[in-house]
């Protein structure tokens, strides 16, 4: 469902090398990268996501099937497998 912000915002995404739904404690190896003038998000399951794992690589297919998805004030989107990802509004 896609939330929108309201205005344009900057936010932080935090990207791990293994899935954070495990049970074991993630390695230290983590992304942090920032995107200026995000409009909005979404969490994409279900169909979607499908049709989604259908135009990727087998090495970028979500765990659990749950993407996170960046709409920017141009138009742009960004898409993540959201089971390896948290997003911080700055």
């Amino acid at each position: 469902m896609k939330q929108y912000f309201g205005k344009t915002v900057t936010v932080k995404v935090k990207v791990y090398n293994e899935c954070k739904y495990q049970e074991k404690k993630l390695e230290s190896k983590t992304k942090t990268i920032m995107y200026k003038n995000v409009i909005a998000f979404g969490v994409i399951s279900g169909d979607e996501a499908k049709e989604i794992e259908k135009t990727t690589d087998r090495d970028n297919i979500d765990d659990c099937h749950e993407y996170m998805v960046l709409y920017f004030s141009d138009g742009t989107i960004s898409t993540f497998r959201n089971s390896y990802v948290d997003l911080f509004i700055i």
